[in-house]
């Protein structure tokens, strides 16, 4: 899933410790704490490549490169997810070149190195999409779940009961591009 720029949400439930556990994700994917990277005051910060010792006419892969130890991963089916991914994690531009040495690139392209941290949302309006048309269609008596990993899933209420896992509300149908307008709430 992708989004659209319509996104209403307070700065507040944006959470900026954790970094994704892989070398790419995308936008939008909804996220769990990992289990075995969780927040820990004593080790914020761990090595992620030592320095290359043997080219100093090559310097610009010289130096040691540190990564955040808190970590999350892709939700699953069935998991309610802890928050919702608001930027990209991608380990090189367009032309092949590292992101971690082009910080107004990725600042532009709203998208991390990874090992760094990335925004995640716990609650806010999105307009996420593209919903295949032959899937189940989002409308306003539906939620959003985990379907696979970390794909957006649309569930219907069954018996009056909110389905567990679910962590938004549709707002109503989906447009004509596919995006549908939820109130993600992951709290």
């Amino acid at each position: 899933m992708n989004f659209k720029p319509f996104q209403d949400l307070n700065e507040k439930d944006v959470i900026n410790l954790f970094a994704l556990n892989t070398a790419t994700g995308a936008k939008g994917t909804p996220v769990v704490i990992n289990t075995t990277g969780g927040w820990n005051n004593s080790q914020s910060l761990v090595m992620q490549t030592a320095a290359l010792n043997g080219n100093p006419s090559n310097t610009r892969y010289a130096s040691s490169r540190w990564a955040v130890s808190a970590t999350v991963r892709a939700a699953v089916t069935g998991e309610k997810p802890f928050a919702v991914q608001l930027w990209d994690v991608k380990e090189s531009t367009q032309f092949g070149e590292a992101t971690i040495y082009h910080p107004q690139w990725c600042a532009e392209n709203q998208c991390v190195p990874s090992g760094n941290v990335v925004p995640v949302a716990r609650q806010g309006l999105f307009l996420v999409g593209p919903f295949p048309a032959g899937d189940t269609q989002p409308n306003s008596s539906r939620y959003a779940a985990v379907k696979g990993t970390g794909d957006w899933g649309v569930v219907d209420v069954v018996s009056g009961v909110v389905p567990s896992g679910a962590f938004g509300r549709f707002l109503g149908g989906r447009d004509a591009d596919g995006y549908a307008l939820v109130d993600v709430n992951c709290r």
